[in-house]
């Protein structure tokens, strides 16, 4: 059993860096069928080690200089070489076509104590180390074979439930029937097992139609593919939580997740949707300002109507709270004060926010002390009007600041800096290469961390959108989006190189030498979904 189980982790593991691609759907293996219908995560991989994605995603791993070398196949035999198992004769003709991994249920005893006081990374690790309740089904080819590495690990059969034997060998219970064999930490979740797939159906995650619609979303034929009942994991968790039941748990009562990884020649591909939500309208855009990022960019980050998001946050927020309504005056109240400090509406600031938007961090240049700037673009409808309201906000800083009981005397002045042809911006200067710059030119707003940042995205020599590796990568790219992101990772990594971190450090340097870049986006708003794509070179 230790020895299967191994195997199961092992290939979960690695399986979380490959999966298929199409447009047909996935489907779950016959695993699915010893699961509980309850049971809120499910992680399948195909065992299969000799599929083209296995053998794409070892040739893949090959490309790292910390990979040990040789296929999967041999990383599985490596694993079971201090036992008295041999992988090629006791286990591999023993499993059939897919293992899994499922939490049958989560246990809240962390979770309450989470939530007793001020929820911490040390609190929220607390919660993730109490979930020791794991099922581990694998499908096997030989029951008797597999029955027989059973009794040759823990002895005799240690009793029967619902006609089937089981096994016991310290804290671990098994039991292989029907083609299926199943590991357990508890003896409850060994028999709840049995019973589920006695019973069939709805009793398990096979029958649910949440769970099929959601693996259909995902492309066919992975190794690895993810489920999670969002619904069902939030029911466990908010049980007496008034905390949780605060935060809108009734969008997500019919949720569900699921998410696959393909291996690709040049890298490895996640995909992934959430089904069954209660979703407020995304706002959604082309992504124009490509053509504003240069293509030496770090990172790149397009969203739309920030305004919209933040109200719709706002809002929800207000309605769940229990002094809804006073908070809504005390923010009204506030917003009065500050037109009347900086001469602008709220009005003005929404019309600022309101269009395409996109984060862009590139090098920070030799004369420049920091390795990296960037800046903030605003596609706005009014050039005029967002020039006169980012001139306010520029005046009206100083009066803000001694209402709110600080000081101006010690803040430099701003300045006319030249950062586009015919393009002139303001610019604070602060400390370490480091300023606020910020310029108007048609329909373009920016606001960057140095004059350089902003004549950039005004005026970049060469855009990103014309970047080959770019342009590949978000080639299958759906119109329109909800969010995109570039991060190269191979540029990021040079950078660091010559700004000296891995001094002494050449191993790690050469470990991410094969990491180039990485391109993420997300898109629909009743049915969100997601891709991501790692190129590996």
């Amino acid at each position: 059993m230790i020895a299967l189980s191994a195997v199961a982790v092992g290939a979960t593991l690695i399986a979380a860096g490959c999966g298929g691609d199409d447009d047909t759907g996935a489907t779950a293996g016959e695993t699915a069928g010893f699961v509980p219908a309850s049971a809120p995560v499910y992680v399948e991989v195909d065992s299969d080690t000799t599929s083209e994605q296995w053998q794409a995603a070892s040739a893949l791993a090959q490309k790292f200089p910390d990979w040990p070398g040789g296929s999967v196949d041999d990383l599985l035999r490596d694993a079971l070489s201090d036992t008295d198992v041999d992988y090629e004769t006791d286990v591999k003709p023993v499993l059939g076509d897919t293992v899994a991994l499922a939490v049958p249920t989560i246990d809240t005893a962390g979770v309450d104590d989470a939530l007793s006081g001020t929820i911490s990374p040390d609190a929220l690790g607390g919660v993730a180390d109490d979930q020791d309740r794991v099922l581990l089904v694998a499908q096997v080819d030989d029951e008797e074979a597999a029955r027989a590495l059973l009794e040759e690990e823990s002895g005799a059969s240690a009793g029967e439930h619902g006609g089937v034997p089981y096994y016991v060998d310290g804290d671990t219970y098994a039991a292989v029937w029907d083609g299926g064999l199943v590991l357990s930490s508890s003896e409850e979740d060994l028999f709840a097992s049995i019973d589920a797939h006695a019973a069939g159906g709805e009793a398990t995650l096979a029958g649910q139609d949440k769970f099929n619609q959601t693996l259909e979303s995902l492309p066919p034929e992975v190794i690895g593919q993810v489920y999670v009942d969002l619904g069902e994991l939030v029911r466990q968790t908010a049980e007496n939580q008034a905390q949780l039941e605060q935060l809108g748990v009734e969008n997500v009562a019919n949720a569900a997740f699921g998410a696959s990884i393909a291996a690709e020649d040049d890298g490895f591909r996640v995909k992934g949707a959430v089904v069954g939500a209660v979703v407020e309208d995304q706002p959604q855009f082309d992504p124009t300002l490509t053509e504003n990022a240069p293509a030496n960019t770090l990172l790149y980050y397009g969203f739309s109507d920030l305004a919209e998001q933040v109200r719709t946050a706002l809002e929800q927020g207000l309605s769940q709270a229990d002094n809804g309504d006073e908070t809504r005056q005390q923010l009204e109240a506030v917003s009065g004060q500050l037109q009347g400090l900086l001469g602008i509406s709220l009005d003005d600031l929404i019309a600022l926010t309101t269009g395409e938007h996109a984060i862009i961090v590139t090098p920070g240049g030799a004369s420049v002390d920091v390795p990296v700037t960037g800046a903030l673009v605003l596609k706005v409808e009014d050039g005029q009007r967002a020039q006169s309201t980012l001139d306010a906000l520029r005046n009206g800083v100083p009066g803000l600041l001694s209402t709110l009981g600080g000081s101006s005397a010690n803040l430099p002045d701003w300045r006319q800096v030249p950062v586009a042809p015919g393009v002139t911006g303001w610019q604070l200067p602060l400390e370490d290469g480091i300023s606020i710059t910020y310029a108007v030119d048609g329909d373009l707003a920016v606001i960057g961390a140095s004059p350089r940042a902003v004549a950039q995205a005004l005026a970049p020599q060469q855009p990103l959108a014309s970047n080959a590796e770019f342009t590949e990568a978000i080639a299958g790219a759906p119109s329109p989006l909800t969010g995109l992101m570039w991060f190269d990772v191979a540029g990021a990594v040079e950078l660091a190189d010559r700004s000296g971190q891995f001094a002494g450090q050449p191993d790690a340097r050469e470990s991410l030498r094969p990491l180039q870049n990485i391109v993420f986006w997300a898109s629909g708003t009743d049915t969100p979904t997601f891709e991501a794509f790692l190129r590996i070179e």
